[in-house]
């Protein structure tokens, strides 16, 4: 591309200094064009998180896809790596997740476990012991799960979850189980010792046709706890008012609450009308 005399001119005079900035062709002379090479490293980490908020938004479910960014080169891998907790650097786990070669590679960040079927049932077969394995290695690092999203498993991936979840998870920030209520009287129930009774450090908690009569025990424990959501509550998971209202009550950072009962539990024989 040939450049005007003047433009030339300013490029020459431009290279002649140590400045990273380019004056580029066939922009104005006050329009200066800045390579990301150039940027300083406080700026590329405001871009990063920008782009991290932004993804976040657009896909609830899923964290944001850092890998890509650390592969670009080696200051970026440094940069993002120097900074986990600013840019929410997790490692994503679902059954088709290769999990124990995943945590082989990468530094031990927070773990995300989700396995997702938008059509209501899970599509893993019930005898894929391998990706059975995926769920239950993931599990197996109970200090660094953050968040559990598993909706409509496996009636064998169900038993595998929950049989790892008798244990705390001192970590672990985000539950969100749902089940098909096809599933009610044969597999709706969570275990007493469920979460072994106690998290501390839990923010968000999200059932659909869960039978846990035994929630307000574990909801002394969640004084972090801002949003609740009970859907479809199944007549096997009746919580007597007064018993859930004292609960609530407990819970000072509490902002997003829903109740839902798949029957009314005025209906239920052990209410009272008063």
């Amino acid at each position: 591309m040939q450049m005007g005399v003047s433009n030339s001119k300013n490029v020459v005079e431009h290279q002649r200094t140590e400045s990273p900035i380019q004056q580029g062709p066939g922009l104005d002379q006050g329009f200066q064009r800045i390579t990301i090479g150039s940027l300083p490293d406080d700026v590329l980490l405001v871009i990063f998180a920008f782009y991290q908020v932004v993804i976040d938004q657009d896909k609830d479910e899923f964290p944001w896809n850092w890998e890509k960014l650390v592969h670009v080169c080696q200051r970026w891998r440094y940069l993002i790596f120097e900074s986990p907790i600013h840019l929410n650097l997790q490692l994503f786990c679902t059954t088709l997740t290769p999990v124990r070669k995943l945590l082989d590679v990468w530094p031990p960040f927070p773990l995300v476990i989700l396995d997702y079927n938008k059509y209501g049932w899970s599509e893993l077969d019930e005898f894929d012991e391998a990706a059975l394995d995926n769920t239950a290695a993931a599990l197996e690092h109970r200090d660094r799960v953050h968040r559990i999203s598993i909706s409509y498993p496996s009636n064998s991936l169900r038993k595998r979850i929950l049989t790892a979840m008798q244990e705390p998870f001192p970590a672990l920030r985000s539950l969100s189980f749902r089940l098909h209520e096809g599933l009610s009287g044969r597999g709706d129930h969570l275990p007493a010792t469920f979460l072994n009774g106690s998290a501390p450090c839990l923010q968000h908690l999200a059932f659909l046709s869960v039978s846990f009569p035994l929630l307000p025990r574990l909801l002394s424990s969640t004084s972090d706890l801002t949003s609740l959501h009970l859907n479809d509550i199944p007549n096997s998971g009746y919580i007597p008012p007064e018993e859930m209202a004292t609960s609530l009550s407990a819970l000072p950072k509490l902002k997003s609450l829903i109740i839902s009962f798949r029957l009314s539990p005025l209906l239920h024989p052990q209410s009272k009308i008063d």
